[in-house]
């Protein structure tokens, strides 16, 4: 149903720029095609703006400005659904959550961000009392696994926890060629990509013939001198951020999908794989043991073990039936666990077990 400013919404839903790049924007894109939209008065708002730093505080200020008035407008019955990160989302998202808070709203954090536990354990003790005093108030803690619901009470005190897995929109199967290996995701030491050059030097040395694609932002500056210094560096493509089209056309036509992350939530890239029926090397950190067996719907490597990528990518591409195996177990998997109105009905019933029933759509 359509929100317009004019409306009192039942669930405002709080997060980054949909237009920008990352997890998050593509988990709100996605709820935002599902059929919450039609269950629910939703106006989604946004905290940031990717166009520049000026127009992000100019997002911020405005976002504070309809909670209050939402709330006001509605005696605070309104539910304040959250998507939170470390850092400065954590900051902002803070802030809207007291706000809606002193004025009776009803408030869920949704937590994202494979790094926050870090961020809270490593911050001085006015932060981590913040974070602390942040979870405790919420009504409700949505975390990615139930590796992360652990996680949590090292940092979230007596949160009130609920795992809802992110969702994706699994796709209708296509039978195309595929070869190559993928990346995709932020170009970044902390997402392995240096881990994963080293690889391809290792491959590359030994005359394995691969071609590779690391697609997204490059933020430290670190990639491209890396692949540059590679024995063939012609065979790495580095594309920048891709559109959800043109990724959708790479996982298709790729053969295996490669994320050896340090730390991580629930990558949404690895869901997109996996739904895609694509052969993945992953790394057992954050949400991913609860997503994939080793095996079984992946290859599971140690972190930071170059020489074990290099030997799983080398296994993969040597041998196209185990790939086509471990792809339709992932995607099984995901259409169990992942498919889009399954995680719906989940969180419907979590917004209906805090006083939010839908409505009738109109």
């Amino acid at each position: 149903m359509v929100v317009d400013a004019r409306s009192i919404p039942q669930i405002l839903m709080i997060g980054p720029d949909r237009k920008a790049a990352g997890g998050i924007a593509t988990v709100l894109n996605t709820y935002a095609s599902s059929s919450l939209r039609t269950r629910y008065a939703i106006e989604w708002v946004a905290t940031t703006d990717s166009r520049s730093r000026v127009r992000g505080a100019l997002a911020l200020f405005r976002a504070l400005v309809r909670v209050a008035v939402v709330c006001f407008r509605s005696r605070g019955h309104v539910l304040i659904h959250v998507h939170m990160a470390s850092r400065g989302s954590f900051v902002r998202k803070a802030a809207i959550l007291s706000v809606g808070r002193a004025l009776g709203a009803t408030t869920i954090v949704h937590l994202h961000g494979g790094g926050f536990d870090l961020y809270a354990s490593d911050g001085p003790r006015f932060l981590q009392r913040a974070i602390r005093h942040t979870f405790e108030s919420s009504d409700r803690v949505f975390v990615l696994s139930e590796a992360w619901r652990l996680k949590l009470r090292t940092f979230g005190g007596d949160a009130n926890v609920a795992v809802l897995p992110n969702p994706v929109a699994v796709p209708p199967l296509r039978v195309e060629p595929r070869a190559g290996v993928l990346y995709a995701g932020r170009l970044s030491a902390g997402k392995g990509v240096l881990d994963l050059i080293e690889a391809i030097e290792i491959l590359q040395i030994e005359a394995v013939d691969v071609h590779w694609v690391l697609a997204g932002d490059e933020p430290d500056g670190r990639i491209v001198p890396a692949v540059s210094g590679l024995p063939d560096p012609s065979a790495v493509w580095l594309p920048g951020w891709l559109d959800a089209p043109a990724l959708d056309e790479l996982m298709w036509s790729s053969a295996v999908f490669c994320l050896p992350s340090h730390a991580e939530g629930s990558p949404v890239a690895l869901l997109e794989a996996m739904s895609r029926e694509m052969a993945c090397v992953v790394t057992p950190v954050g949400g991913v043991p609860d997503m994939v067996v080793d095996g079984s719907t992946a290859v599971v490597i140690p972190v930071g073990d170059a020489r074990a990528i290099a030997e799983a990518v080398r296994r993969l591409v040597s041998d196209p039936e185990l790939c086509v195996r471990l792809g339709q177990a992932a995607r099984r998997t995901v259409v169990d666990r992942n498919e889009l109105e399954v995680v719906v009905c989940l969180l419907v019933e979590q917004y209906c077990s805090l006083g939010f029933e839908p409505e009738a759509a109109t």
